[in-house]
């Protein structure tokens, strides 16, 4: 879009009353409505009306107004030119998307008749960002568009900044598909999401989606896009049919990037498409629980964050791809760990390793710059720099083994061109080039005898400057005197003000300061006039040139982001090796059997936060069922955990599941031993929230989860459940946790490895009736009344769930806890005598009057009432004797006693 206004002058003069340029402004905000509109008026972007007023808080700038006409006085801000990336980043961190309204070059008779002519430059969104000043950090900045078919969901994930263009399907619960659109904006970590238009997106959803119309997921117009850009003839050979819904979306996604002012060369994409089979699913709730990518109370560290020593961009970016889709692929995993364990056992050569990494640049993301020619002279240099040291990378990695000896031997097979590339860049370009490259003054001399040559001129004029101030000197017999140069003024001859009467008389005055005066002379002009020619033809040669060598280095850009994958590789192999060996972590064994064997398994996490040897170790042994064989194995298909809180229950569930996931990332993990079957999804249940956005309760989204892992777990899952049930009252959730634990172990589509934490020990006696369920207890060491965790998993059911003693740890008054235990124990009475009539009302009524009736363990569960009482009831007054009554009373105090204590 093009549209012409008035000749603006700089924010800081005066408009002049015209009201043309605001009409033109409020219509490009019209056709951008959701987005804020800037200006370019001069030196300053300016934003005008409602625009201001909704920026001006978040720029941290002053909100002024300005008469404009006959539309009065109208509220205004602007910030400079030359920092608006500065800007640029406060407004898209605020969630904001903004619209570039730039100047173009207008010929000066055409700026006489219509003013300056300006432009939609660019339109920034979070997901859409390529300038590497406003792209923050190394991590991805992504954009997620999806398609929702009938029963499946295509996603297309792009980063513009790196070229990756990645697809993929997955199916979901027909009618709502907002909590697999959660779960995948989650794991891709994406900035910004596309939906179609009559969508609705998921209510707990971080920041605004963007609805996009229904005619850019058109299948022809994707399919055209994709081939075009990703440089390919068909995506049949990617295992994904031409009108799927991945496709559709990766139309959107492609189309909206376009409108964004984003161009993509041919074959400037890299297209991936993710199959869901090889993958180990995690989803959006479980790396939450877990916290795999990010803490959910924004203390300690993240999986992610513990991990995370790269040396390369690509590097972390792809660390954080594998934890959030670790593979579900043996061949894969034990590849990968053929690298890390190589790496653990040779320490130095790690350290070099990770010494060179650390001298790699983003090569994906300059490769890309160079392609769409937009790479700066610091880029080059850079990657040069890097690409000296592959080499040295490859050899080191001889004998490594693995993916990262197999990738990296493939790319230089391949890629002869390094060297080459290296040399010309080094050989083309200064040491060090300036920031302002456009200014020039990057290009080394030899490299273009033009160049030299006005390089030459522009010299010899200078050392004519010199000359000149010298003899300048000596006519005018003003020792001060001296030559200087600044942007505003050119070239001047400056005096100290008290000796300007000294002056000749063929001097011009130029400029008054207020302790000097600045003059020109007719041989200093023509000096100047040649030295600026000198200078502008130099500087528009160089960046000539720089095109030109940018563009060199573009034909190579698909190879240099193969080297930067293979890269990548080697260096979370290298991460992860290194963390191992920081905290002693073990190899584990992983196979296609249902076993499940931890051998003093430990939270990595905790471990961190606690420090080395501080952390108490528990094994877990379990092992799915064969359904093939139909053969229970050695351990127990479900571990059923009791114990009272801050035991350790909770920790212990999360150990185990962050253990089989660190090991189908290919890493090390915390333990002694391990011996882990391939695991295709981890569940987990674990916490109590509400979700007020989207209108439920705690018990509902406990139970929506409980659902979710009841339909769509297989025999290979991992389920990990703690405390379902406790979101209702006693009966009910006792009630639901035992269907809950009957149906994974009895469904004969489930059977899987499963730890089932909770607080009711009425499910203790499942043990008796499932023969693939074997109880587990938190260790509690309880002498003189001091109750002390040990955080220890034993076998065994525990009897007591010491909530007493929580509460007075978390600091309860005394006179709360003390009032407590007497109403427990009325409570344990009174349930004794009345619990069968208790449990006999409780059944619910849509079950009808042909519900069978409660099963007897939920009553010869309950918790058995005080000693005190106990004896009391047992007590024959009739028969009882005065002496017994007297042993009979000590005993009671003495029972009282302990119960105080």
């Amino acid at each position: 879009m093009t549209v012409a206004g008035n000749s603006a002058a700089p924010a800081s003069s005066a408009i002049k009353g015209e009201s043309r340029l605001l009409a033109d402004y409020e219509a490009v905000c019209a056709q951008y409505p959701e987005c804020l509109v800037l200006v370019r008026l001069g030196d300053f972007f300016e934003l005008f009306g409602d625009e201001a007023v909704r920026a001006a808080p978040i720029l941290g700038v002053t909100l002024t107004g300005r008469n404009l006409g006959k539309a009065g006085r109208v509220a205004m801000c602007g910030i400079p030119h030359h920092a608006a990336a500065t800007y640029m980043r406060r407004l898209l961190r605020a969630g904001e998307s903004v619209v570039l309204w730039d100047q173009v070059e207008t010929p000066p008779d055409e700026q006489r008749r219509s003013g300056m002519r300006r432009e939609i430059a660019r339109i920034l969104t979070a997901g859409t960002i390529l300038e590497p000043e406003l792209i923050d950090g190394d991590d991805s900045e992504s954009c997620l568009a999806v398609f929702v078919a009938a029963d499946l969901l295509g996603f297309a994930q792009l980063d513009v900044s790196t070229g990756q263009l990645l697809l993929q399907e997955l199916p979901f619960i027909a009618g709502d598909p907002s909590a697999a659109i959660l779960d995948e904006c989650e794991r891709t970590g994406c900035v910004e999401l596309l939906l179609p238009e009559g969508v609705q997106a998921p209510a707990t959803l971080r920041g605004a989606p963007h609805h996009l119309p229904g005619a850019l997921f058109d299948p022809a117009g994707a399919l055209a896009r994709i081939t075009a850009f990703c440089g390919v003839g068909t995506v049949a050979g990617y295992g994904i049919a031409e009108v799927s819904p991945a496709v559709r979306a990766a139309g959107a996604v492609l189309a909206y990037a376009e409108r964004n002012r984003i161009t993509f060369p041919e074959g400037s994409l890299r297209l991936e498409v993710a199959t869901a089979g090889p993958a180990l699913t995690v989803d959006g709730n479980a790396l939450a629980n877990l916290e795999v990518l990010q803490t959910r109370n924004g203390q300690g560290k993240s999986l992610l964050q513990l991990l995370d020593v790269t040396r390369t961009p690509m590097g972390r970016r792809l660390l954080r791809v594998r934890l959030a889709q670790p593979s579900s692929r043996l061949a894969d995993i034990r590849r990968r760990l053929d690298s890390v364990d190589s790496l653990v056992h040779n320490a130095d050569l790690r350290e070099q390793l990770r010494a060179t990494l650390a001298e790699v640049p983003d090569l994906e993301r300059v490769a890309l710059r160079c392609l769409r020619g937009t790479a700066t002279p610091a880029d080059l240099l850079a990657l040069a720099r890097g690409l000296s040291h592959l080499p040295e990378l490859h050899r080191q990695t001889d004998g490594v083994g693995g993916e990262v000896e197999e990738s990296l031997d493939r790319c230089f097979s391949d890629n002869g061109f390094l060297p080459a590339v290296a040399s010309r860049v080094f050989s083309f370009l200064v040491e060090t080039p300036p920031v302002a490259f456009r200014e020039g003054g990057f290009v080394a001399r030899g490299v273009d005898p033009e160049l030299d040559r006005l390089f030459a001129l522009a010299s010899g004029t200078s050392d004519e400057l010199a000359a000149l101030e010298v003899a300048e000197r000596e006519s005018t017999g003003i020792k001060a005197l001296r030559v200087g140069y600044n942007r505003i003024a050119g070239y001047y001859v400056e005096v100290p003000a008290a000796q300007a009467p000294l002056v000749p008389q063929h001097y011009v005055r130029k400029q008054t300061l207020s302790g000097a005066e600045r003059f020109s002379t007719e041989r200093l002009a023509r000096l100047e006039a040649e030295i600026v020619t000198a200078r502008q033809a130099m500087t528009a040669l160089e960046l000539r040139l720089l095109a030109q060598l940018v563009a060199e280095v573009g034909m190579h850009a698909r190879a240099l982001a193969d080297i930067a994958s293979a890269v990548a590789l080697l260096d979370v192999a290298a991460a992860l090796a290194s963390v191992s060996c920081s905290n002693g972590w073990v190899s584990p064994l992983v196979d296609d059997s249902s076993a499940l064997e931890i051998v003093d398994g430990r939270h990595p996490l905790v471990e961190a936060s606690l420090g080395s040897h501080q952390f108490v170790p528990n094994s877990c042994f379990l092992e799915g069922v064969d359904r093939l064989g139909g053969q229970a194995g050695r351990f127990p298909a479900i571990g059923l955990i009791t114990g009272p809180n801050m035991g350790g229950k909770s920790t212990y569930l999360r150990q185990t599941a962050l253990i089989v996931l660190l090991a189908q990332v290919g890493s090390h993990v915390p333990a002694g031993s391990a011996r882990i079957g391939v695991v295709d999804r981890i569940f987990t249940r674990i916490g109590a929230h509400d979700d007020i956005a989207a209108g439920k309760s705690t018990f509902m989204v406990e139970m929506t989860e409980t659902a979710t892992i009841l339909h769509r777990a297989t025999p290979r899952s991992l389920v990990i459940l703690d405390e379902v049930g406790r979101g209702t009252a006693t009966l009910d959730g006792v009630a639901i946790a035992r269907a809950v634990v009957e149906t994974l172990h009895d469904d004969p589509r489930l059977g899987c490895r499963t730890l089932f934490a909770t607080h009711f020990q009425e499910l203790a006696q499942l043990e008796q009736e499932l023969p693939r369920l074997a109880n587990f207890q938190v260790g509690v060491s309880e002498e003189d009344g001091k109750v002390t965790f040990l955080h220890r998993i034993c076998d065994g059911a525990a009897d007591r769930s010491f909530g007493l003693h929580v509460a007075r740890l978390a600091g309860l008054p005394q006179s709360v806890v003390l009032r407590a235990a007497t109403l427990m124990e009325e409570m344990q009475y009174r349930v004794l005598e009345e619990g069968e009539h208790a449990v006999a009302d409780s059944a619910p009524a849509f079950l009808g009057s042909s519900a069978e009736s409660p099963p007897d363990q939920l009553l010869l569960a309950i918790p058995p009432p005080h000693p005190v009482v106990d004896l009391l009831l047992k007590l024959d007054i009739d028969s009882i004797t005065p002496l017994d009554a007297l042993n009979t009373l000590a005993n009671l105090a003495d029972l009282a006693g302990r119960g105080r204590s």
